[in-house]
């Protein structure tokens, strides 16, 4: 899903965004075809790190700490549709696929079978 959670800005082009997501699948497609993987999942333990390190991150940001009331925050106060950093934060993070991030399965043949 291209711009997911945490990824809209509210300082800064999201053609940006866009760009560093498509580079980063295009990283992932081709680590898949030339490994011959069926599908890429990213790993629970992974997503959950990542999603923490967002969240406490978004807590020193203006949508959080300055007391701002949006519609951005959620009624437990979560932020799930702001980067709350830079976004050449954003770019070095997601610059290359990072293959042990994720669990692969094998691709199957014509036939249906591995």
């Amino acid at each position: 899903m291209m711009l997911g959670p945490n990824t809209e800005l509210g300082h800064n082009s999201m053609v940006f965004m866009i760009e560093a997501q498509a580079r980063y699948i295009v990283g992932a497609i081709k680590h898949a075809h030339v490994r011959r993987t069926g599908a890429l999942e990213l790993r629970p333990e992974v997503q959950a790190s990542a999603y923490g390190q967002t969240q406490r991150s978004m807590r020193k940001a203006v949508w959080v700490s300055g007391g701002c009331r949006s519609w951005y925050r959620s009624a437990d106060g979560r932020i799930d549709t702001l980067w709350p950093g830079t976004t050449v934060s954003y770019w070095w993070q997601s610059k290359r696929f990072k293959p042990g991030d994720y669990r692969v399965t094998e691709e199957e043949t014509a036939s249906g079978t591995v």
